[in-house]
């Protein structure tokens, strides 16, 4: 590495000195003393690139100062200075191990050319190089401090392990105390220290065992209580005292006698065979407590037996002599007709032995027991439960006359009451019971259900809500029939109410305002076959009440507002493009609204309802020259009931809603929102209706090319979700009228309609919120939220 260096940077040493020789023959005139020293650095030069060694640097150095003191008043003094302090800082990489000398060598003369240099900015500069070398040089300086300082340390402690003894490693821990192997030194310590301890110990327990006696162990415990022989010195203790106890204990048995046992757990009270001494001491004790008690025959000293030894030898004969005196107690009992005391001693003789004759004796007892609570107290509940617990009892026909006449006399008093439903229950008991006034009994059951049919007639329902599907003739000449629904609320007894909307069948023919074309001679009008393309079509909302007359009938009277338009189809020529089309076409003045009270009449039976209605046509304001009103119009339906309620409808209720399409939160260029009605029961059918205004505007207000008019017509069910929350779920129709792509007309279209919601009740009001997805399309532009308010009835 040395030599690597050496002719990798002396280069610069030569060059230098060249340009040295070459400034004094420039710049100063050489004496002979100054040349001498230049020829000297450049032989010193020569032999450092020939042998590189330390000797060979430090002439280097030393002629180069020689001739640098030489030459000081030259102008190259700078550069020469220069080149020494690079040379000497490469020399402190050689790695030769005389770092610390060039380190010294180039601080000398930085430090100097510090002190020539008249510049500031270079000034500065190598006073930064002079506070780098120094501190390098105090890193190298303390490195090499602390090389000594471990090797002194291994040295040491490889002495020490040579020595292998527990005082030679006592002396490098003192001497080394932190030491790169104090760990280990101690590490050994303690194992030489515990070899030595192992020795003595091996060495005292194996005279101890010799002995072999408990005194000798306990000994070595106490001399050694953290010894390596503690717990086998503890067995071996525990063996000579268990053969003791066994001595003693066999010697115990020989004798066999209560107090021998007792001889024994008084000395070894917690000994090896105290469990077994006790077992001896109880079987001799039982032994005894049997052959007191063997002949005897009182209940009350033998039940001791049992209790004082549930497990002893003799517990089976105990139990089979309780028994057979407790039966013995329960059939004298029974002698004089005291059936509770037999009852308890006969559960108690089963309690010690069960036997079939046995269990039996105790069904018949608590028969008898029952027969008397039913003698005494006649109560129908005992009755039903002494046929439930004995069919075949010996007191059946008793009991089940009792019972027939109970039910009979109570289902009398009911019918009498007019509660026929509980008094036809009862009646069939009696029946079901087989008795013997059967036949009256069945009679009286086929007028309570005479008289529920006509009640049923009679009254029908409560209060009920139909449905009713209307066709209905025209309101004016040439115009077509109306079809529509009708939600009818009948009640028995009191004044209710309807809603009813029916248009023209062809009220969705797109139609356009003729104006467009009057003033545009870019198109031809021609009218097609005369009254055969004329299209009148109307629509009416209606509302009123409904009352109960006479049985199955209800009237219904209302009034209700409507609107006719009337357009014409022409053939359409475009002259530009000669293409031709046929449209329907109708003016603003061609539409006429009106009044209509109606009057109605409904046959409302059980499961379905006849509806035939008359309508009085009112104009409001006719605008049309070719519409020409009917007077009348009649129309009839068919209705279901949606669900029978009681007094009142569960919640039945009227609310508004308001449906917000989704895209109107984001650009409000899309459809427009919906008003309208729904009205139902929050826990049975329900049914909506609602539209937007664009529905009857003209082609010339539709401004915006998404905008649609829409009609939703929905009925759906509704229940309970959790405390004050209702659910409903739903589906129908959308009619949607939308500006077609030629921008002429309408097209118009019809889409499946669900929908699912809540409903959240506040005393008697309640608030909507839902969704809409026609056709399950989940796009911005086809979903609908619905909210709304309501009141309930």
């Amino acid at each position: 590495m040395m030599g690597t260096h050496i002719i990798k940077y002396l280069f610069f040493i030569a060059f230098l000195v060249c340009n040295v020789s070459i400034a004094f023959s420039q710049d100063c005139q050489f004496s002979n003393e100054q040349k001498y020293a230049i020829e000297e650095a450049r032989k010193s030069m020569s032999n450092a690139q020939k042998n590189p060694s330390y000797p060979s640097y430090t002439n280097l150095v030393n002629k180069c100062s020689t001739a640098l003191e030489l030459v000081a008043n030259c102008s190259q003094v700078h550069d020469i200075y220069k080149e020494l302090i690079i040379t000497c800082r490469v020399l402190t990489k050689s790695g030769d191990g005389n770092e610390l000398y060039f380190y010294q060598k180039a601080i000398s003369f930085c430090s100097e050319y510090t002190q020539l240099i008249i510049d500031p900015i270079e000034k500065e500069t190598y006073k930064r190089l002079l506070k780098e070398l120094n501190d390098e040089y105090k890193n190298i300086e303390t490195i090499k401090i602390n090389e000594s300082k471990n090797r002194k340390d291994k040295e040491a402690f490889d002495y020490s392990d040579k020595l292998g003894t527990i005082e030679s490693y006592k002396a490098y821990l003192e001497t080394f105390p932190n030491g790169m192997f104090a760990k280990e030194a101690k590490e050994r310590v303690d194992r030489l220290i515990n070899a030595k301890l192992r020795r003595e110990d091996d060495s005292y327990y194996n005279y101890i065992k010799e002995l072999d006696i408990k005194e000798g162990y306990e000994d070595y415990i106490t001399n050694f209580p953290n010894g390596f022989h503690v717990e086998e010195a503890k067995k071996e203790i525990k063996k000579i005292e268990d053969a003791a106890d066994n001595d003693y204990y066999n010697n115990c048995r020989k004798r066999n006698i209560k107090e021998a046992y007792k001889e024994y757990l008084n000395k070894y009270p917690k000994g090896i065979n105290a469990n077994n001494a006790k077992k001896e001491i109880e079987k001799i004790e039982d032994y005894e407590f049997w052959e007191k008690i063997k002949n005897s025959s009182d209940i009350n000293s033998i039940e001791n037996y049992p209790q004082k030894y549930p497990n002893g030898l003799y517990i089976n004969e105990v139990k089979n002599k309780l028994s057979s005196l407790y039966i013995e107690k329960g059939d004298s009992e029974i002698s004089y007709s005291n059936f509770q005391n037999a009852l308890y001693y006969y559960k108690k003789a089963d309690n010690y032995k069960s036997s079939s004759d046995l269990r039996n004796k105790i069904k018949k007892v608590e028969e008898n027991i029952l027969y008397l609570k039913i003698q005494n107290q006649n109560n129908s509940s005992d009755c039903e439960e002494y046929l439930k617990l004995y069919p075949n009892g010996e007191y059946k026909e008793i009991v089940t006359e009792n019972l027939c006449k109970h039910y009979y006399d109570l289902a009398k008093k009911q019918d009498k009451n007019k509660n026929h439903k509980d008094a036809k229950s009862n009646y069939l008991k009696v029946v079901e019971l087989n008795c013997s006034n059967k036949k009256d009994v069945q009679s009286r059951i086929n007028t309570i259900n005479r008289k529920a049919k006509n009640k049923i007639w009679n009254d029908g329902f409560t209060s009920k809500m139909y449905y009713t599907f209307i066709f209905q003739t025209p309101l004016a000449i040439n115009s077509k029939n109306l079809v529509g629904i009708k939600i009818d609320l009948l009640d028995n007894q009191k004044l209710k109410y309807y809603y009813s909307f029916r248009s023209s069948i062809n009220f969705s023919v797109p139609k356009v305002n003729i104006s467009n074309f009057y003033d545009n001679d870019k198109y031809v009008l021609t009218k097609t076959k005369e009254n055969q393309q004329s299209n009148i079509s109307s629509a009416i909302f209606s509302s009123g009440i409904t009352k109960k007359i006479y049985r199955p009938i209800f009237i219904t009277a209302g009034l209700g507002i409507g609107m006719n338009t009337y357009s014409q189809k022409y053939d359409i020529l475009n002259i530009e493009s000669n293409e031709e089309n046929s449209l329907w076409l109708y003016e603003k003045n061609n539409r006429s609204f009106f009044a209509t009270p109606e009057f109605g009449v409904h046959f409302a039976f059980y499961y379905f309802s006849i509806f035939a209605n008359l309508n009085y046509l009112i104009p409001i304001k006719n605008r049309s020259d070719h519409i020409t009103y009917n007077k009348f119009s009649y129309s009839m339906g068919l209705s279901f009931p949606i669900r029978q309620y009681r007094r009142y409808p569960p919640y039945l209720y009227l609310a508004y809603c308001l449906d917000f399409p989704v895209p109107n939160y984001l650009d409000f260029k899309s459809n427009s929102s919906l008003i309208g009605i729904s009205f139902g029961s929050l826990r049975g059918m329900y049914g909506t209706i609602r539209m937007n205004s664009l529905l009857f505007k003209d082609i010339e207000h539709y401004n915006k090319s998404e905008d649609r008019g829409n009609l939703f017509i929905n009925l759906g069910y509704g229940n309970k979700a959790f405390n004050w929350v209702y659910f409903y779920l739903g589906a129908g129709v959308l009619y949607q009228k939308t500006i077609s792509n030629d921008g002429l007309g309408f097209d118009t279209s019809w889409k499946f309609n669900p929908e699912v919601g809540l409903n959240y009740r506040i005393l008697h009001f309640i608030i909507r919120g839902g969704i809409n997805v026609p056709n399950f399309r989940f796009k911005y532009d086809n979903i609908y939220i619905t909210t709304g308010f309501g009141y309930i009835f």
